[in-house]
């Protein structure tokens, strides 16, 4: 992994593929829509099929809570996993509140982060911040109900995990420099909005994935094949949109 800012593509060569928990999450709801939609047309009989869809997000839990074929992410994974068997039980009819019910269980789990240590949560109606120094190579914001803006002017950045809840997330990352290439940053929202702005000529690869949201990136493409410093945004957007652009 090379020491400075960019990272050199080199020539361009064919992948091998990788079976990960992001395409079979995309090829499971792929099915469950195609499903759906000739369940309703009266085209197909996919009634007692299309209740099992939960099974999709349990499958993805787990991989987030073990790190198979997916960043592992102990927090984030239960929660997947949780909210899949509620809505599997509830489709069944053993259970009758939907998931609508248990949103505040979201702020539980911001909660659990805040008490161990882990991020920055917003407390305030509106908060804004520069990040400066040798300790802010990472950065962790949480923010429920809130809006929150970082502006990162560090030279070694090494990545971000952003959780917002009901709240805005805005980082600002045109000062900064990479540490290496590629810099993941995860990204999850569920009923607000992270914006991530991005210095002109950074490459930025988008996994990041949206149930009921949007996922925009409004950043210039760089050619193939060129040196250019990489950042990777992964996470989901649920009832809520991520944004990234210059």
């Amino acid at each position: 992994m090379p020491d400075d800012a960019t990272f050199d593509l080199g020539a361009p060569r064919p992948q091998p593929f990788r079976l990960t928990a992001r395409l079979l999450f995309g090829i499971g709801l792929l099915a469950v829509g195609v499903l759906w939609t000739l369940d309703n047309l009266g085209m197909a009989r996919a009634g007692e099929a299309v209740v099992w869809w939960p099974v999709l997000a349990i499958f993805y839990g787990l991989a987030r809570l073990t790190g198979l074929t997916a960043r592992r992410g102990p927090m984030i994974g239960l929660v997947w996993i949780f909210a899949g068997v509620w809505m599997l039980l509830h489709n069944l009819g053993y259970v009758h509140p939907g998931l609508e019910a248990l949103w505040p269980l979201f702020l539980v789990a911001i909660g659990f982060r805040i008490l161990s240590g882990r991020g920055r949560w917003a407390y305030r109606v509106q908060s804004r911040s520069v990040v400066t120094g040798d300790d802010a190579g990472i950065v962790h914001c949480d923010v429920v109900m809130a809006s929150v803006q970082r502006r990162v002017t560090v030279q070694d950045f090494r990545g971000a995990e952003l959780n917002a809840v009901m709240g805005n997330v805005e980082m600002d990352l045109r000062g900064a420099g990479l540490a290496g290439g590629p810099v993941v940053i995860e990204a999850s929202c569920v009923m607000g909005g992270i914006e991530i702005l991005v210095p002109y000529g950074w490459r930025v690869v988008d996994e990041t994935t949206s149930a009921l949201g949007r996922v925009e990136n409004h950043t210039r493409p760089v050619a193939a094949g060129t040196q250019a410093p990489t950042i990777v945004v992964r996470g989901s957007a649920i009832m809520g949109s991520i944004e990234i652009r210059h």
